[in-house]
């Protein structure tokens, strides 16, 4: 069967379940009430976001991911701008048992408002005076949209940049970035 979301208010709500066919009861597999924790994504160790509303998998029941290791196989998929080509994106994981499973939160944004505490490697705030330009790119199997790379072409002096490494590997600690108008960049 297919699953029913309801946002309660706050106060009494009735919620009623009718038998739809002939063959008893409603059955109920699972029912939250109240916001999921929030997860700290991490990727090699380090954090690269929030999911501020929990995670768990798109296509299976029953997995508790919080505390849980499980590896990418490959990169997440980046929003692609419509619903039949991932409008929030993909994120594949195994599990330990050696299954492969999709997040139920997409290929979710960077976002560490209200968690900047996760950072211990500091993260840079830009200011309007800043310059970004939007770019795309052909790295992949496929273009980018527009907007998901930027270059910053005003340059940077921060404290900060002495903390990064002249070359930047795979499992290296991300460089996250804070804009003005409260999105994040990663590096």
């Amino acid at each position: 069967t297919e699953l029913v979301d309801v946002n309660l208010v706050e106060g009494t709500n009735t919620i009623k379940l009718l038998v739809s066919n002939g063959y008893g009861g409603p059955n109920i597999d699972h029912m939250r009430i109240g916001k999921p924790p929030a997860v700290v994504i991490k990727t090699n160790g380090w954090p690269r976001t929030i999911a501020k509303n929990g995670v768990g998998l798109l296509d299976g029941w029953g997995v508790d991911l919080n505390g849980m290791a499980v590896t990418m196989p490959s990169y997440p998929d980046p929003p692609q701008g419509d619903l039949f080509r991932y409008i929030f994106g993909r994120t594949k994981v195994e599990l330990d048992n050696g299954s492969e499973k999709y997040l139920d939160i997409g290929n979710p944004p960077i976002d560490f408002t209200g968690y900047e505490q996760y950072l211990t490697n500091g993260y840079f705030t830009f200011s309007n005076s800043d310059v970004f330009t939007s770019t795309a790119s052909h790295l992949f199997s496929y273009p980018l949209l527009e907007g998901q790379e930027f270059i910053l072409t005003s340059g940077l002096s921060d404290e900060l940049c002495e903390s990064i490494p002249p070359v930047s590997e795979e499992f290296d600690a991300p460089v996250l970035g804070k804009l003005p108008n409260g999105e994040w960049l990663v590096w």
